[in-house]
């Protein structure tokens, strides 16, 4: 095989496959370690990479802990601090992971826009829902319970645009889910209730 074409992540991760497998190293591969500086280049970087997936474990953790407490940026910036990494990278990593995972809090956090919102998609799901259970098993002549799942999607996307967050929060999957169960019984019921 022509390693010359790999990029040093592909090469480290033919290397670890490799060894992982079958506990040696090929000869096209070894060749093409050593053209690149070396063993001993090329297992430090290894080492680098595995040091620098720790660190950014560590501090993901940390900015997670501090938004779950309900700190602010600035304090998550002056706070926390890295012995592997310069300020630069630290600060980079502190800013876009802290975006990432404070968009995840607000999404999974309840709140009184989350619980009336969620009301109102599973009223309007569950009536929407109804309506078309009981069409598709009047016009079908039986039951097709992949419009369950249509109804169920239905359901999340009026709960999603009311409450502005995604089936992530707990409060808007349940309250889809049971928009579904409710479309369920709901189409029997309007069937009955016509005479169908």
């Amino acid at each position: 095989m022509n390693y010359s074409k790999f990029s040093e992540d592909d090469l480290i991760e033919a290397y670890s496959t490799m060894l992982d497998y079958s506990g040696k190293v090929s000869d096209e591969l070894r060749n093409e370690i050593i053209n690149r500086g070396g063993l001993d280049l090329f297992k430090e970087k290894i080492n680098q990479k595995e040091l620098n997936r720790i660190e950014s474990d560590r501090l993901l953790n940390e900015i997670i802990k501090h938004i779950r407490e309900k700190k602010d940026y600035d304090f998550i910036k002056v706070n926390l601090n890295s012995d592997v990494w310069d300020s630069e990278k630290l600060s980079e990593f502190i800013k876009s992971r802290y975006d990432q995972q404070w968009e995840k809090h607000i999404d999974q956090s309840i709140y009184p826009a989350t619980i009336s919102g969620s009301i109102h998609g599973f009223i309007i799901g569950s009536f929407l829902g109804s309506i078309v259970w009981a069409s598709s098993i009047f016009y079908f002549e039986k039951l097709h319970f992949w419009i369950l799942i249509f109804n169920f999607y239905m359901a999340y996307i009026f709960t999603q645009l009311m409450t502005g967050q995604s089936k992530n929060n707990f409060l808007v999957y349940i309250a889809s889910v049971f928009a579904t169960i409710a479309s369920f019984f709901g189409g029997f019921y309007i069937l009955e209730f016509l005479d169908i």
